[in-house]
């Protein structure tokens, strides 16, 4: 019953729109308790309709378009007049709920609307060529930064009880240390059904008005501070403020997720779910059991943070990773606006298939824009900002390509640091410990390919040898500093280890690509690739690929390196390669040290011709 109300006020409310109305008009219903507990799913997932996916989104339903987005874009700005040196550029902009939910029943767009009219006039002109008005993602903040509680006065009115801060209605106070020096400050009422309802209200107004809205191109869930899953903020001086307990998780996973699928069934979707522990874990789960499924935005890309994995399981990129072939992903930026921060974290949201990257701009400060444009004539094959638009929001069925970054990280799990007086375990939290970034193309770690990693050592150890990894001394003592400084080096890479016999890389691209097990032009049929390989050419031996023809004969193509200690690319134009699991690891092909002298790779790019 209450679902019929619900459609009845949103048909309502949609044909208010349809009729000129400048308000969407939904009245309140009442809400049923939460079943869903933050750490676990109490009830199944309503079965799902009939749906055929491509990749993260159903077939024929709209998809956001594939490129960077300005954070807070409030000024609105034409990005291809005034940054004609930038690639294609959206927006995401967003609104206090406050200003949009004037009274009950009453919602007012204008702010919104104006802010669509003027975008809808600028072009973006996408990399294929393809010109189309700059895209733009909405969100209505809650809780827009610690203290600042977003909710209109009138439902606090209409809850007994409420206290006053500033001289206005809140939903509640919270004050660490009563007296002392840290300030009271506000926040929403996570918990209080008429708060629920009401914030409901203002959801299904604001879908029935803009689900089908081609002005916006997707919406991103906000629920606690910044937008994110996040309720506890230190504010330094042992302020410490906690803004809520499980109403806060109970709410995101069993009002939210549901309440905005509703209102957008066919928009793009993402949760905003940094932060939170173990809720990012629990609402990943939520988001990508539904029908159409929610998307993931994580608010933490950068190049490597010791936070990507936990003891518990609830890691940053770790509860992404087991939806990122199949639920809708972004990233906004944790990284900083200099040139090899940028090049590895866009690699890494890439090799977790983003559909989207969030970054902000500014000419002094985060200038993320300027770097990526400024990384032009990259090793890979191209500008960066031109891959990153080639591979964002690509499923495996249609990727141009497939590519690899040989990396490990500085966090890994038996990492150790120095607490001031002795060199102790890291056990609580580590970063994607042996792990490559595979854009479908992977590394199998089989005798014979057991590849070691280099990674740059950890500030932390700095001044500790003690503490040190077996891989931090390596990448001290084999990696010259005009390899170590350019972005391919920067943070880590591998190498082979002829000393125990491991003198391969077993590279297995994904047999779901369609560009994957086709006959060879050179055999009659179509198939041709184009291979990049990125080394460092250290030594003055020789390094092969290795790779099997349609009948089966292997072909092992050699580089002779000159020991110039930079950074190199080798690329190679073949029409007799067969990607087929032809290798004994069941690998497709190899690169191959040849018993010379071990080699050091960054990347490998494969390209299907004519992509």
């Amino acid at each position: 019953m209450r679902h019929a109300v619900l459609w009845v006020g949103l048909l309502a409310c949609l044909l208010g729109v349809l009729w000129g109305a400048s308000a969407c008009l939904v009245e309140p219903t009442p809400s049923p308790e939460p079943t869903i507990t933050v750490h676990g799913l109490a009830e199944e997932p309503t079965a799902a309709p009939t749906l055929v996916y491509d990749g993260h989104f159903p077939v024929g339903y709209p998809t956001p378009v594939p490129i960077i987005y300005n954070m807070n874009d409030y000024a609105n700005r034409d990005w291809a007049t005034l940054y004609p040196q930038f690639g294609p550029m959206g927006a995401w902009s967003n609104w206090n709920w406050l200003a949009v939910h004037q009274g009950p029943g009453q919602l007012n767009f204008g702010a919104i609307e104006q802010y669509l009219s003027i975008s809808a006039k600028y072009q973006v002109t996408l990399r294929d060529g393809t010109v189309i008005s700059k895209p733009i993602a909405i969100s209505i903040q809650v809780f827009p930064e610690p203290g600042y509680d977003s909710t209109p006065e009138w439902v606090y009115r209409k809850i007994p009880g409420s206290p006053t801060l500033n001289g206005r209605l809140v939903g509640q106070v919270v004050d660490p240390d009563g007296a002392g020096v840290c300030p009271p400050l506000a926040a929403p009422k996570w918990g209080d059904p008429t708060w629920r309802d009401a914030y409901d209200e203002m959801v299904l107004a604001l879908g029935a008005k803009y689900n089908d809205d081609p002005r916006i191109d997707s919406v991103w869930i906000a629920t606690g501070m910044y937008g994110e899953t996040v309720i506890e903020k230190d504010l330094g001086n042992g302020c410490y403020y906690r803004f809520g307990t499980s109403d806060f998780g109970q709410w995101v996973l069993n009002r939210v997720l549901p309440i905005y699928r509703q209102a957008f069934p066919t928009k793009p979707v993402y949760l905003i779910n940094t932060g939170g522990g173990c809720l990012r874990k629990d609402s990943s789960a939520i988001a990508a059991a539904l029908p159409v499924r929610i998307g993931l935005k994580h608010n933490s890309l950068t190049y490597d943070i010791a936070s990507e994995y936990d003891v518990q399981g609830c890691g940053k990129m770790e509860t992404m990773i087991p939806y990122t072939e199949t639920t809708p992903i972004a990233f906004e930026h944790a990284f900083g606006a200099n040139p090899w921060q940028v090049y590895w974290s866009t690699l890494n949201g890439l090799a977790h298939h983003a559909d989207l990257f969030d970054f902000p701009y500014s000419a002094t400060s985060w200038h993320i824009p300027d770097q990526i444009a400024a990384l032009d004539g990259i090793l890979h094959g191209y500008d960066q900002w031109d891959f990153i638009d080639k591979y964002l929001g690509k499923s495996v069925e249609n990727t141009p390509g497939v590519w690899i970054m040989f990396r490990d990280t500085q966090w890994p799990v038996d990492v150790t640091e120095w607490n001031g007086a002795s060199c102790v375990p890291r056990l609580w939290e580590m970063g994607e410990d042996n792990r490559d970034w595979g854009y479908w193309l992977s590394r199998i770690n089989a005798p014979g390919g057991r590849t070691l990693e280099l990674i740059r050592p950890l500030s932390v150890n700095k001044d500790h040898p003690e503490c040190w990894e077996a891989a931090n001394y390596r990448f001290e003592t084999e990696v010259a500093a005009s390899l170590s400084s350019a972005i391919y080096g920067y943070y880590s890479l591998r190498r082979t280890d002829e000393a125990t016999g491991n003198r391969y890389f077993y590279l297995d691209v994904n047999d779901a690509w369609p560009k994957w097990g086709q006959t060879p032009k050179a055999a009659g049929g179509t198939a041709a690739y184009t291979i990049t390989v990125v080394y460092a050419d250290k030594g003055t031996d020789t390094w092969g690929l290795s790779y099997k023809t349609y009948d089966g004969t292997e072909r092992t193509l050699t580089v002779q390196k000159g020991n110039s200690l930079t950074w190199k690319a080798q690329t190679w134009q073949l029409d007799d390669m067969y990607l087929r699991n032809g290798f004994s690891q069941g690998e497709d092909f190899r690169l191959d040290s040849l018993g010379n002298g071990d080699d050091y790779f960054h990347l490998v790019h494969v390209q299907a011709a004519g992509s």
